[in-house]
């Protein structure tokens, strides 16, 4: 499975010197602004998903459901 996540350059930059991800806290998810599930139009431009295509929502669905 793949994993998007967005952080700060900082912080990637950290992640390339060190091989390590950071990840937040549980008791602290909902506090942590980098930690959310990318916009709906951001997963369509990634995975060249168009509207009203049947097939193409439901990747999109299931997409935004895996990165919960």
């Amino acid at each position: 499975m793949e994993i998007w996540r967005f952080l700060p350059f900082a912080f990637f930059e950290d992640l390339m010197a060190n091989d390590e991800l950071y990840f937040c806290r549980a008791d602290l998810f909902k506090q942590d602004e980098s930690e959310r599930i990318p916009p709906e139009g951001f997963i369509r431009r990634v995975m060249g998903l168009r509207r009203l295509i049947l097939e193409d929502e439901w990747q999109l669905i299931h997409q935004m459901g895996s990165t919960i």
